[in-house]
């Protein structure tokens, strides 16, 4: 499922996140169960939604996300780029409708995500394993949504 999200095909990840809420829903088990399955998996991929629904236009969805990044994951456990990674997410949801300019929002996301991007990429397998794959995947999947949507 991540794979979609990665790869810019978001409508995708979604389509597989709402089948998999749909099975956990058939399964015998008390609807209060699969309740707290389904709100506890929303919470642990919440970034990844957050920029799911920003990507796909519904800054509702990505702000109510984003808190339950927020909320589950304590921000400050994390490390400045998580933090500037939503704190960007947010930002872009909550001004999208005003006219800040492309320039600007790249600039902001170069600016978090400076020291990874700069590192060199990993030469081994176990080298990759423990490096930032993740997060420079999820600042080219925000540089292109500003990209392409931002004038």
């Amino acid at each position: 499922m991540m794979f979609f999200i990665w790869a810019g095909n978001w409508e995708r990840f979604l389509e597989i996140y709402e089948e998999f809420k749909y099975k956990i829903k058939n399964y015998q088990m008390l609807g209060e169960v699969v309740n707290k399955i389904i709100k506890r998996f929303d919470k642990s991929i919440s970034d990844l939604l957050a920029i799911a629904h920003l990507l796909k236009g519904d800054y509702k969805k990505c702000l109510h996300y984003t808190n339950l990044f927020k909320e589950y994951f304590n921000l400050y456990e994390f490390d400045e780029i998580e933090k500037n990674k939503i704190n960007l997410i947010v930002d872009i949801a909550d001004n999208l409708k005003n006219s800040i300019k492309k320039e600007e929002w790249l600039s902001k996301l170069n600016e978090i995500y400076a020291d990874i991007l700069n590192k060199p990429l990993p030469k081994t397998y176990k080298e990759a394993y423990h490096s930032n794959l993740g997060e420079i995947l999820n600042y080219y999947v925000l540089k292109e949504f500003i990209e392409k949507v931002i004038i």
